[in-house]
């Protein structure tokens, strides 16, 4: 669960990343 929970901030961090540059990377971020 511990894992799971750290991929999940992982992924938030990476959407709002990819949102700042332009979600060039981050297809997922748009929608």
């Amino acid at each position: 669960m511990d894992e799971q929970m750290y991929a999940d901030e992982r992924c938030l961090e990476n959407q709002t990343k990819g949102r700042a540059v332009g979600s060039s990377e981050q297809p997922l971020a748009n929608s």
